[in-house]
């Protein structure tokens, strides 16, 4: 955690979900390795492994994230986990390697930038002193 210039969290709407970079040990459909905060596109596979199987690219964005934190109505956040598990929003319960969901590299988390917000889709990227203080607290633990 850079203590100048703090630490780039993914939210969603008001809610710090987790910081960028936790790797979630999965690849997407061209091979390139899956951390939180990376922007992705999902598409879905009708009658996999047939000769009638067909995708359709879904148009939205989504991110990889995880429950690694608790945002409260009194600004307040809470660890939940360090090391909690990474998840495509949208499709947390198929995880990674669900064979009718195919996951595609829009943006790395690597290119993400302050400020970006797709508010359409749900999820923005931004500092949170709160979430900072939470994460620097359960690391001294």
């Amino acid at each position: 955690m850079d203590k100048n210039n703090g630490l780039l969290l993914v939210h969603s709407g008001d809610c710090c979900l987790c910081e960028l970079g936790i790797p979630a040990k999965a690849k997407s459909v061209d091979g390139k390795d899956l951390h939180t905060g990376d922007i992705v596109m999902l598409s879905h596979g009708m009658y996999v492994g047939t000769d009638d199987e067909m995708w359709t690219l879904d148009p939205c964005l989504t991110a990889v994230v995880s429950n690694q934190m608790q945002s409260f109505a009194d600004g307040s956040v809470k660890v939940e986990a360090l090391d909690a598990e990474p998840y495509v929003m949208g499709i947390k319960n198929c995880r990674f390697n669900h064979p009718e969901w195919q996951i595609h590299m829009v943006k790395p988390y690597t290119h993400v930038v302050e400020g970006e917000h797709w508010t359409a889709y749900g999820f923005s990227y931004r500092r949170n002193e709160a979430a900072e203080a939470a994460l620097l607290r359960a690391r001294e633990q």
